[in-house]
């Protein structure tokens, strides 16, 4: 008896191609027909489009890391399954990858007022239930011991909007969105026409968005979609420009929001008292940098500390720092330093 081992870690193209084998042998195995002709390593090699070289490493993966009944198969002429297979044992998860799909899952869930809310739980069901058996932790319990909640406040959207609108992206076609923009004060909505390329959506803090190219204002712009009315597909394919960048588009933003532009100015902020040991123990911006101002002979634990940020100057930045009050000085740029001066100065007092 074969003992099995660890299945070898295989890129996605190569479960691909094992994967079309296998089903192949599945289809010869169930043909009632006794004279069908079986596929040799020539005809595998065009099934896979594969070399008859890396079909033979292949029939010897499914044989040894698998532990498939596959081999030539006598009188058929080819290769093919000694015995039935219920599953592919190729496409398994590890004990971790299956925790954290099930987080995501959860992830998913904890976003409040999300659309995709019900699919998500039917999601996390249908996959406890085809993976019964697989688990070593009971899926229940691991779900009374790891939570999420996340941050922000939802602004409801229906759901065929953000469908409509991941189909159009996915396909490159055109749209036409009824779209209400925020008044100024004293002005009644009104919604307008925008003839768009979709690009991409984002959720961020709760808020759906559509970045699309628009084609009357011939620039990208920003689209929330709870203020949308309507969408229309126009049938009309587009191709997305070659300088296309999603990161650059998002900007280097900061905060909930995430929201700015692709000019991040170097943005250098001193902070002391307690407040420091809290700098220290998250990630504000992945191109932060912190360096202790510790004086000689000073305990470098304690000391002030100077955090470097690469980020856009936007809203979110300037209440993140009027937020830590007097334990935070802004060193540079003078234009943020100005900027939060004035806001703090227009305060009215009580």
């Amino acid at each position: 008896m074969r003992k099995e081992k660890q299945p070898a870690t295989l890129s996605r193209a190569m479960l691909a191609c094992l994967l079309k084998m296998h089903q192949l042998f599945l289809e010869q195995f169930r043909d009632p027909n006794p004279n069908r002709r079986y596929a040799n390593a020539s005809d595998l090699a065009k099934v896979v489009n594969k070399s008859v070289r890396t079909v033979y490493r292949m029939v010897e993966i499914m044989q040894d890391d698998f532990c498939l009944p596959v081999d030539i198969v006598e009188g058929r002429g080819g290769y093919g399954y000694l015995e039935e297979v219920t599953n592919f044992p190729a496409i398994q998860f590890t004990q971790g990858e299956l925790i954290a799909l099930f987080a995501a899952l959860n992830v998913l869930k904890s976003v409040r007022g999300n659309p995709f809310n019900d699919s998500a739980r039917s999601a996390f069901e249908k996959l406890a239930l085809a993976l019964e058996g697989q688990l070593t932790v009971d899926l229940d319990e691991l779900e009374s011991v790891v939570c999420f909640r996340s941050g922000g406040f939802p602004a409801p959207v229906d759901p065929a909007y953000i469908d409509a609108a991941t189909r159009a992206a996915l396909a490159r076609e055109e749209m036409v969105i009824h779209y209400r923009k925020l008044p100024q004060p004293g002005e009644k909505p009104k919604t307008k026409v925008h003839r768009i390329q979709p690009y991409f959506l984002l959720c961020a803090s709760e808020v759906w968005y559509l970045y699309s190219f628009d084609l009357d204002a011939k620039a990208i712009r920003r689209f929330a979609l709870t203020r949308l009315r309507r969408m229309e597909s126009t049938g009309k394919a587009f191709k997305r420009p070659p300088d296309y960048d999603r990161e650059k588009i998002i900007g280097a933003g900061f905060g909930p929001g995430i929201f700015g532009d692709d000019n991040p100015v170097e943005v250098r902020i001193r902070f002391t008292g307690r407040e420091v040991h809290l700098i220290r123990e998250r990630i504000w911006h992945p191109t932060q940098a912190i360096k202790s101002l510790a004086r000689k002979g000073e305990d470098p634990d304690t000391a002030d500390i100077e955090l470097t940020m690469e980020v856009s100057l936007n809203l979110d930045l300037e209440n993140w720092i009027l937020g830590w009050g007097n334990s935070a000085e802004v060193l540079t740029p003078d234009s943020l330093k100005v900027t939060l001066d004035q806001r703090v100065e227009r305060t009215p007092t009580k």
